[in-house]
């Protein structure tokens, strides 16, 4: 789909309250919008392909739950800028690709989250359109900043190289053929340096080997 890589600009006002910008990443339609504006303002906004972090540590994510959930993962590969030229209030829209938004797994758990200077703030989601894949905020807002995807989702586990959410026997067939040229698809890699060491390797199939035989072990005592 046809789409801006770089900043755009739209007069808006409470009479014509909800736009949404076209913008992208020159391969990926990644649009942002807002709704429900309650001022007469010029709004900026811009896609930005990079790690929302940017310097933010681990992304910190703050334990507020809006409407009956409360976000656990925030994307690792985008943000979004939305500013208002004066002061405004509104709900922002935000987009997902199934390929290229990777903190997508079920799109009935995602939420916006917006950047509040130190974390991340849940904004909740008020309504998902599935067709056009955008979300609503639950929450309106007047700082405005950064945005991006966020997700009920339980935050991922060191070695859950299928991304199940459990490490078990599974995590080791996968890792198994992964070391042997037969890398499942669906490996998460980031998830395979179990011992840290910024390699992946046989030493992190011990590692996961131990955690899970850990595990059990601390099962059987309880």
């Amino acid at each position: 789909q046809s789409h801006v890589k770089g900043t755009m600009k739209k007069n808006a006002s409470a009479s014509a309250n909800a736009f949404v910008f076209p913008l992208g990443t020159g391969t990926y339609y990644r649009p942002i919008g807002f709704t429900n504006l309650n001022a007469t303002v010029q709004m900026t906004a811009s896609h930005v392909q990079d790690n929302p972090a940017a310097g933010w540590v681990d992304n910190p994510i703050e334990a507020n739950e809006v409407n009956g959930a409360t976000a656990n993962l925030v994307s690792a590969v985008e943000h979004w800028a939305l500013n208002p030229s004066s002061a405004a209030s509104a709900k922002v829209v935000l987009s997902w690709d199934d390929t290229y938004s990777r903190v997508v797994g079920e799109t009935g758990q995602l939420l916006a989250a917006i950047w509040n200077g130190s974390q991340w703030s849940n904004m909740g989601k008020g309504s998902i359109d599935l067709v056009e894949k955008l979300i609503t905020s639950y929450n309106s807002t007047n700082s405005f900043g950064d945005f991006t995807l966020a997700t009920t989702e339980p935050p991922p586990i060191l070695g859950d190289v299928n991304g199940d959410h459990f490490l078990n026997v599974l995590d080791v067939v996968w890792f198994v053929s992964h070391l042997n040229g037969s890398t499942p698809g669906g490996f998460i890699m980031e998830l395979a340096d179990v011992n840290e060491d910024s390699t992946v390797d046989i030493a992190d199939l011990v590692a996961l080997i131990d955690l899970i035989l850990g595990g059990a072990k601390n099962e059987e005592v309880e």
